[in-house]
């Protein structure tokens, strides 16, 4: 048997690969969690061959990475071992199982089940590189503090929520569901072997009538009932919507690509009524129960037959569920790939005419909807799969049954015909609620593997409480200085003992090569990210080591070119009232004078593509503009400017540092901006040189 698991994101190939490897070598139980303890760093650009056999050494293997430049030597290598290999156009890595004859047996992570590759198919994209295990006698598992599985802890929290009387009208009414019939088909063979004689016109309208109310009162229950799941599952969508919108906005920095957040959110739609069914698999599995009871009570020996019948059926779930896991998780992926396909196209359109790859990207598109197909036809053929051993359950239970009876008149065992049709229509009832309870297993399951899909999104995925917020304790802000400011991202440098001394009154010009530091100086004034070390003093009073988490957007101003506008007014847009039109956001504006050259209806697209550059510029502009705090930031703010307007925000700028006695602060190569600045701060190599 060779162990396969697959990869979440294009990045997670090495994740999967050193958990297959794990699990071939008999450490059955590791899973994602567990290796993330053992990440020293963040992933987003995958792992390393270093990283790996890191990873590797915590469960005391002893591996080693080497190239292969003679291919003759892969007939000797022991397997399991991790090659590097070519993907899409980028390394990937897959475990190498079996090497036998002209074939390669590997564990691609991205895709959905082990596969076999002919030597010449499988080096046209070997990469050169493999992490062999020297060792494997050694391996073991690390002590690892137990987790709580994120999937059940929300689903405990929001059914904590869900009233005690609520659950017991679903029990109650499922219960309903199953008793209703038995009682009209007990009534009618009471009346055939009982009362058929004796029966009359009035008695045969009212046991009708008494039938009809029932099936009323069924219908009514499946109603209410249908109406509370629901209630469930709305409420299961708002919550974990919210709770992934949250991360998201914790993990600003980090946030994943927009078109793979838009597939996460339509999955945890598609998946939430899925984990609904947890609840209701226990009702079912309640009423199961109840039709055993009663079936016993007829016949133990007929009740014993069906439960044999029920383990038989299990056993074979369980025995394909693998399979549903690996191809539900396939299908997933490729929802999610197809979407982020169909969005980066659209976003590259214009690239796509001027380089001329229509074609191309028409194959791209057409390649991307075949993956989606076939990873769909992959989990319907597994579903169908065990659909069909349903069936069959369900076909032998009650053939079985129909043959128990005969046996027992064969063999002259005193058997009531009362009995016998009642514990047939049971067994009938008892198939039939099987199937509900498949399905609301099967849906649950998939659910199961898409959300845990997201997870992977986040290092924790949890309910969200709000941090509170360090106060800026003064009215406003006149001064503030950076002492010893240094912020590193991953190894690499940004910004190294940074001095800077702002004033109310004066206009700061910074300038600086790509990548010097400018913009994240900026975010750091704002609060949006928090420095390695060093101290912010404002109003040489109050000394704070990060402004992230406090009050100091109330005081703050940044303006961004990678803004975004909103399909809505340019009014709205401009003044930010675009998610609420009944909120008043014209609190704590200022006015000023901005040429826009558009009408304050007009209506812009999301995209901004219905309007210029520049145009969008002065939108965004005016936004920061038109809010009044004590400190503006400006990030490239005359970017796609003409000279007109850039004159007219030079303007403005002055008016807000020499009339309103605020601090500006410009980042900037437009050297006519910067001529109009009282100093500017050169930024090289992470350092700043006054000028």
């Amino acid at each position: 048997m060779f162990y396969h698991n697959m990869q979440d994101r294009e990045n997670d190939c090495g994740l999967a690969v050193i958990i297959t490897v794990l699990q071939q070598l008999g450490l059955k139980k590791v899973n994602l969690n567990t290796i993330k303890d053992y990440l020293t760093k963040d992933i987003e650009q995958g792992l390393s061959l270093k990283n790996i056999i890191d990873v590797f050494s915590e469960f005391s293997l002893t591996t080693g990475a080497y190239e292969i430049e003679n291919q003759a030597v892969f007939k000797e290598l022991e397997t399991p071992f991790i090659a590097m290999v070519r993907n899409k156009g980028l390394p990937h890595y897959v475990v190498v199982h079996q090497i036998k004859g002209n074939h390669i047996t590997i564990s691609n992570p991205a895709k959905s089940e082990v596969i076999s590759l002919e030597k010449g198919e499988f080096f046209k994209d070997f990469l050169d590189y493999i992490v062999l295990i020297e060792d494997k006698e050694k391996v073991k598992e690390p002590p690892t503090p137990k987790k709580q599985d994120f999937l059940t802890s929300f689903y405990d929290q929001v059914m904590e929520h869900v009233p005690l009387k609520t659950k017991l009208i679903v029990i109650l009414f499922s219960l309903l569901k199953f008793m209703i019939p038995i009682l009209i088909i007990i009534g009618f063979q009471y009346i055939i072997l009982f009362q058929v004689e004796e029966i009359t016109l009035y008695r045969l309208l009212l046991y009708m009538s008494l039938s009809l109310s029932f099936l009323t009162i069924y219908y009514f229950v499946n109603q209410y009932n249908l109406q509370i799941k629901r209630n469930i599952e709305e409420k299961m969508q708002e919550t974990m919507v919210l709770m992934y919108y949250q991360n998201i906005l914790l993990n600003k920095e980090k946030y994943e690509d927009e078109n793979q957040v838009i597939g996460s959110f339509w999955n945890i739609l598609l998946a939430v009524p899925g984990i609904v069914q947890k609840f209701y698999f226990k009702v079912d599995f309640i009423n199961t129960i109840i039709f055993f009871l009663l079936i016993g009570f007829i016949n133990i020996y007929l009740a014993l037959f069906s439960l044999l019948m029920l383990f038989i059926f299990v056993f074979m779930l369980k025995m394909n569920m693998k399979e549903i896991h690996q191809f539900q998780k396939g299908f997933v992926m490729e929802v999610n790939r197809f979407g982020a396909s169909i969005m980066e196209t659209i976003h590259s359109l214009l690239d796509i005419q001027v380089f001329k790859k229509k074609d191309e990207s028409a194959q791209f598109i057409k390649n991307s909807v075949n993956d989606y197909a076939t990873a769909k036809k992959k989990i319907e053929k597994a579903e169908s799969n065990i659909s069909i051993i349903h069936d069959l359950f369900v076909y032998f239970m009650i053939i079985g049954g129909f043959m128990f009876y005969l046996i027992a008149f064969m063999l002259h065992l005193n058997v009531s015909i009362m009995l016998l049709f009642l514990g047939l229509f049971l067994l009938f009832m008892l198939a039939a609620n099987s199937k509900s309870t498949f399905n609301i297993w099967l849906e649950h399951e998939k659910s199961k593997v898409s959300i845990e899909y997201l997870q992977h999104d986040r290092k924790e995925m949890s309910h969200i409480t709000k941090k509170s917020e360090t106060r800026i304790d003064m009215e406003n802000i006149r001064d503030i200085k950076l002492e010893n400011i240094t912020k590193k991202f991953a190894d690499n440098p940004v910004l190294e003992n940074i001095h800077l001394h702002l004033s109310s009154g004066e206009i700061i010009g910074i300038k600086g090569n790509n990548g010097s530091g400018k913009t994240t100086l900026l975010k750091i004034f704002a609060g949006l990210i928090t420095p390695d070390s060093g101290n912010i003093i404002i109003n040489n009073e109050q000394k704070l080591s990060t402004l992230e988490d406090t009050t100091i957007l109330h005081h703050v101003m940044l303006y961004h070119p990678e803004f975004h506008v909103y399909n809505n007014t340019v009014e709205n847009n401009y003044l930010y009232n675009v998610f609420d039109s009944k909120e008043d956001t014209r609190v704590n504006q200022r006015e000023f004078h901005f040429p826009l050259e558009l009408p304050n209806h007009y209506v812009v697209s999301s995209d901004a593509r219905n309007i210029s550059l520049g145009q969008k510029n002065k939108i965004l502009l005016s936004r920061s503009l038109h809010v009044d705090r004590d400190i503006y930031l400006f990030d490239e703010p005359t970017a796609s400017l003409d000279m007109k307007t850039r004159e007219i925000f030079i303007q403005n700028v002055n008016r807000l540092a020499k009339k309103e006695n605020k601090i500006v602060v410009v980042v900037s190569h437009d050297s006519f901006l910067l001529d109009h600045c009282d100093k500017v701060i050169q930024m090289e190599d992470s350092k700043e040189v006054e000028h």
